[in-house]
Protein backbone atom coordinates (compact mmCIF):
# COMPACT_ATOMS: atom_id res chain seq x y z
CA UNK A 1 0.00 0.00 0.00
CA UNK A 2 2.90 2.41 0.71
CA UNK A 3 4.31 2.27 -2.72
CA UNK A 4 0.90 3.65 -4.97
CA UNK A 5 2.04 7.20 -3.96
CA UNK A 6 5.66 6.80 -5.65
CA UNK A 7 3.68 4.87 -8.40
CA UNK A 8 1.30 8.05 -8.89
CA UNK A 9 4.31 10.50 -8.48
CA UNK A 10 6.03 8.08 -11.11
CA UNK A 11 3.37 8.34 -13.30
CA UNK A 12 2.24 12.17 -13.38
CA UNK A 13 6.42 12.74 -13.53
CA UNK A 14 6.36 10.92 -16.78
CA UNK A 15 3.09 12.17 -18.02
CA UNK A 16 4.09 15.84 -17.31
CA UNK A 17 7.50 15.28 -19.14
CA UNK A 18 5.45 13.77 -22.79
CA UNK A 19 2.69 17.16 -21.85
CA UNK A 20 5.64 19.25 -21.67
CA UNK A 21 7.19 17.40 -25.24
CA UNK A 22 3.85 18.19 -27.02
CA UNK A 23 4.06 21.57 -26.02
CA UNK A 24 7.61 22.06 -27.75
CA UNK A 25 6.00 20.53 -30.98
CA UNK A 26 6.63 16.23 -32.77
CA UNK A 27 10.43 16.50 -33.42
CA UNK A 28 11.19 16.34 -29.43
CA UNK A 29 7.76 14.38 -28.62
CA UNK A 30 9.69 11.05 -29.94
CA UNK A 31 12.39 11.54 -27.58
CA UNK A 32 10.62 12.50 -25.04
CA UNK A 33 7.72 9.95 -24.71
CA UNK A 34 10.09 7.27 -25.97
CA UNK A 35 8.34 4.63 -27.64
CA UNK A 36 4.61 6.35 -27.73
CA UNK A 37 1.93 5.41 -29.94
CA UNK A 38 1.93 6.71 -33.12
CA UNK A 39 -1.49 8.81 -32.65
CA UNK A 40 1.04 10.92 -30.23
CA UNK A 41 2.74 11.83 -32.95
CA UNK A 42 -0.42 13.14 -35.14
CA UNK A 43 -0.37 16.29 -36.50
CA UNK A 44 -2.75 17.56 -33.54
CA UNK A 45 -0.31 17.16 -31.21
CA UNK A 46 1.74 20.01 -32.90
CA UNK A 47 -1.60 22.32 -32.76
CA UNK A 48 -1.60 21.79 -29.23
CA UNK A 49 -4.49 19.58 -28.44
CA UNK A 50 -3.52 15.92 -28.37
CA UNK A 51 -6.21 12.95 -27.05
CA UNK A 52 -5.04 9.04 -27.16
CA UNK A 53 -2.77 6.47 -25.59
CA UNK A 54 0.65 6.41 -24.36
CA UNK A 55 2.77 3.93 -23.72
CA UNK A 56 4.49 4.98 -20.44
CA UNK A 57 7.32 1.89 -19.13
CA UNK A 58 4.83 -1.04 -21.13
CA UNK A 59 1.49 0.37 -19.57
CA UNK A 60 -0.63 2.55 -21.57
CA UNK A 61 -2.36 5.64 -20.14
CA UNK A 62 -5.22 7.72 -21.67
CA UNK A 63 -4.09 11.55 -21.83
CA UNK A 64 -6.32 14.75 -23.25
CA UNK A 65 -3.79 17.60 -23.78
CA UNK A 66 -6.12 20.96 -24.11
CA UNK A 67 -5.36 24.57 -24.77
CA UNK A 68 -1.82 26.40 -24.22
CA UNK A 69 0.32 28.16 -21.91
CA UNK A 70 1.88 27.12 -18.48
CA UNK A 71 1.51 26.28 -15.91
CA UNK A 72 0.24 22.70 -17.02
CA UNK A 73 -2.84 21.79 -14.83
CA UNK A 74 -2.83 17.69 -14.64
CA UNK A 75 -7.11 16.48 -13.72
CA UNK A 76 -6.97 12.77 -12.54
CA UNK A 77 -10.36 11.12 -12.14
CA UNK A 78 -10.83 9.44 -8.69
CA UNK A 79 -11.17 5.52 -8.23
CA UNK A 80 -12.11 3.76 -11.31
CA UNK A 81 -14.27 7.13 -12.43
CA UNK A 82 -14.65 8.15 -15.90
CA UNK A 83 -12.66 11.38 -17.12
CA UNK A 84 -15.90 12.58 -18.54
CA UNK A 85 -16.44 14.39 -14.72
CA UNK A 86 -14.04 17.17 -15.73
CA UNK A 87 -15.83 17.50 -19.69
CA UNK A 88 -19.30 16.72 -19.34
CA UNK A 89 -21.77 17.40 -16.64
CA UNK A 90 -23.70 14.17 -16.43
CA UNK A 91 -26.05 15.17 -13.68
CA UNK A 92 -27.55 18.13 -16.00
CA UNK A 93 -26.31 17.22 -19.38
CA UNK A 94 -28.47 20.42 -20.43
CA UNK A 95 -27.31 23.16 -18.26
CA UNK A 96 -25.61 25.83 -20.13
CA UNK A 97 -22.51 26.00 -17.61
CA UNK A 98 -18.59 25.30 -18.00
CA UNK A 99 -17.84 22.37 -17.21
CA UNK A 100 -13.62 22.05 -15.51
CA UNK A 101 -11.57 20.79 -18.32
CA UNK A 102 -12.78 23.32 -21.03
CA UNK A 103 -12.80 26.09 -18.60
CA UNK A 104 -9.13 25.81 -18.13
CA UNK A 105 -7.91 24.43 -21.00
CA UNK A 106 -9.17 28.44 -21.82
CA UNK A 107 -6.38 30.09 -19.73
CA UNK A 108 -3.60 27.19 -19.75
CA UNK A 109 -2.33 23.74 -20.78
Amino acid sequence: MHRHPVVLALVLATALAFVGALAVGPAPLAAAAQGATPAAASPSAASGDFAGLVDIGGRSLYLECHGAGSPTVVLLTGYRTSARYWTDDLLHPDAPRPMVLPGVAESTR
